[in-house]
C-alpha cells in the first residue's frame, strides 16, 4: 500500500544528505502524518494554502516500513 507526505521541497532535499527524515515531527508529535492518495487535496487545501515554499510529495510503500503504521479515526464522517 502506498502512503504519501506532503514535505517542504528544502527539508527534504536536506534529509536525504543526513539519511534521516521526520525527526522534528516525530519529536513534537510522536508519528510523521501520511494520507492515502485520495486524501492529498483536502489535505493540501486545509493545511497548506498559506506556506511560500516548494513542496514535494513523499511517496511511502509500506511494505518497506520498519515502522507501525497507526490509522488516525475521520472525525468528519
Amino acid at each position: 500500500m502506498l502512503l504519501f507526505h506532503i514535505a517542504r521541497k528544502d527539508t527534504w532535499e536536506q534529509s536525504i544528505k543526513n539519511r534521516i527524515y521526520g525527526e522534528f515531527s516525530i519529536e513534537k508529535y510522536g508519528f510523521i502524518h501520511c494520507s492515502e492518495f485520495n486524501q492529498l487535496l483536502h489535505v493540501a487545501n486545509n493545511n497548506l494554502k498559506k506556506v511560500n515554499t516548494d513542496l514535494v510529495v513523499l511517496c511511502i510503500d509500506t511494505d518497506n516500513l520498519k515502522s507501525e503504521v497507526k490509522w488516525e479515526t475521520n472525525k468528519n464522517n
